[in-house]
């Protein structure tokens, strides 16, 4: 059986194995085995290329995906095609006359929380809490 050899192994890390081998009554080579092992099978993935997309899988999900009935998988490639076209067909959120600003809806967001937090103070007076609120405002809007 061929042997391996770590130079520069941190410190901490071998106490950690060690501390770990004792735990699990292994011997130290037992043990680091053990781990490279279960560390190469979680990298056991899949990578696609998709035009500009990469996607990752684990090879677990290829090979069900190959078991997979075709005629199932046919049946949610329909019905995904069906549910994009109905999202295609309510056309883009907001209008021209009135387009979503996302920049003004997290400003809300946040003035909104500032809101919540500024109303649970006691030490602060109804016109000091007045004022930050129109501050508020003002921040809400972009001013």
């Amino acid at each position: 059986m061929p042997a391996l050899q770590v130079r520069d192994f941190p410190d901490d890390v071998y106490q950690q194995l060690k501390e770990r081998a004792k735990l699990d009554r292994r011997s130290l080579s037992q043990e680091a085995v053990y781990f490279i092992v279960k560390g190469l099978n979680a990298q056991d993935e899949i990578y696609a290329k998709v035009g500009d997309h990469v996607f990752r899988e684990s090879r677990a999900s290829w090979l069900r995906a190959l078991e997979e009935d075709p005629e199932e998988r046919e049946r949610r490639a329909k019905r995904r095609a069906e549910l994009f076209a109905r999202i295609d067909a309510r056309g883009p959120i907001g209008s021209e006359d009135d387009p979503i600003d996302s920049a003004r809806l997290v400003r809300e967001g946040r003035a909104e929380r500032d809101r919540q937090i500024i109303e649970s103070l006691p030490s602060l007076t109804p016109e000091q809490k007045q004022e930050i609120f129109a501050d508020l405002d003002a921040y809400v809007r972009g001013e």
